[in-house]
């Protein structure tokens, strides 16, 4: 029996929302206790908290200066994938391939995202764990939301 698909997206999905939440978490007792060691804190060079408090880790590093640092859209980039995972999920429970196209437009927005922030990464010359697990999520979503797609149209495509 095949591991059903939509079943693999909640997977994916909760596993990135279980992520995001982790790293604002950390990011939040963080600002809180600047002696604070979270488990992703590994070296000098493996370090979760070098990646989310750096000028990359709100609003992408450029979202700030396009709507002001103050701005409610100026947020910790966790806070982007904690809307973005739960959204990811309902759209896999509607019938609707239109959605659905727009879920691997969104998907394929997140892996331009982790690739520039991949890019930061290597920049701040660090392995955040938790950046790059996320990361692989937003690349799994991809051909996943891609087949639920055909499955749509398929079905779509019988009906008339």
């Amino acid at each position: 029996m095949a591991f059903p698909l939509g079943l693999f997206r909640v997977v994916l999905c909760l596993t990135g929302l279980c992520l995001s939440a982790y790293a604002l978490y950390v990011e939040i007792l963080k600002h809180g206790d600047s002696s604070y060691e979270p488990l992703c804190d590994i070296s000098e060079s493996i370090s979760c908290t070098r990646a989310f408090l750096s000028e990359y880790g709100t609003g992408f590093g450029f979202i700030g200066s396009l709507v002001g640092e103050d701005s409610i859209l100026n947020q910790p980039n966790a806070v982007f994938g904690m809307i973005f995972y739960p959204l990811f999920i309902v759209i896999g429970f509607t019938r609707s391939a239109l959605l659905e196209t727009i879920a691997v437009a969104l998907a394929f927005g997140s892996c331009a995202c982790s690739v520039y922030l991949s890019y930061v990464l290597y920049l701040l010359k660090d392995i955040c764990v938790v950046c790059v697990m996320t990361y692989v999520v937003n690349f799994l979503l991809v051909p996943v939301t891609i087949a639920r797609l055909k499955e749509l149209s398929g079905k779509t495509d019988k009906t008339e």
